[in-house]
């Protein structure tokens, strides 16, 4: 379909606006399909932060095809961001229903179980995906996280070892266990952490000047 590779070009070069208008254009085209719907409500979501509107596109998605789960998957995403967190959970549940392989899925469902303050069902979520892939740095991720928001900060570090492992290259997580060493006044542990940070990312102003900070407290 011509406006849709047309969108899609659009999307390549960043002209996100552009892109918007070619979907429109494929839509109107094609009103029972619900690909197009999916892709607007997918750039509205990823660039312009129009979750409202994205919403909209991936009920229409459902209305045409009510068993795909990426449409419910996506659907959650934006609710998550309104911080409508009992609809996105009601959305990753139903993902799950038609697709409970998906471990991002049940990562994001215990996301939501956790501002939801059911703390234990998110674990469990967690615990899920670590005993179905413990190569998924995600999951080990996801567990880090739990721990760190909820204070227990050795276990969080104990994680963020694991995520580490299977992706050492991964400076958020060194930016993550910094924080907590940061936290408990840990500061040549902080230190490493951050200067392998910048090994991955040179340059980097804030770690290079937390570096120094952190030297001069602990000297």
């Amino acid at each position: 379909m011509k406006y849709y590779k047309l969108a899609k070009d659009c999307e390549k070069y960043d002209r996100f606006q552009s892109a918007l208008i070619y979907y429109d254009k494929a839509i109107d085209l094609a009103p029972n399909d619900e690909n197009l719907y999916y892709s607007k409500g997918r750039l509205l979501q990823d660039e312009f932060e129009n979750y409202s509107a994205a919403i909209i596109c991936f009920q229409q998605c459902i209305e045409i095809n009510p068993n795909e789960g990426k449409f419910y998957k996506s659907m959650g995403y934006s609710y998550w961001w309104l911080r409508d967190y009992p609809n996105a959970l009601e959305c990753y549940n139903k993902a799950l229903e038609l697709d409970d392989t998906n471990l991002g899925t049940w990562i994001d469902k215990g996301n939501v179980l956790k501002k939801l303050g059911r703390k234990d069902e998110a674990l469990e979520c967690f615990d899920y995906v670590i005993s179905q892939d413990p190569e998924y740095e995600r999951g080990w991720l996801a567990k880090a996280g739990f721990y760190k928001d909820t204070g227990d900060y050795e276990k969080a570090l104990m994680y963020y070892e694991e995520a580490l492992k299977i992706n050492p290259d991964n400076y958020h997580t060194l930016n993550w266990m910094a924080q907590i060493y940061e936290e408990l006044e840990w500061y040549p542990e902080a230190i490493e952490c951050y200067e392998k940070y910048l090994e991955l990312r040179p340059g980097s102003s804030y770690e290079t000047r937390k570096i120094a900070e952190l030297t001069e407290k602990s000297s």
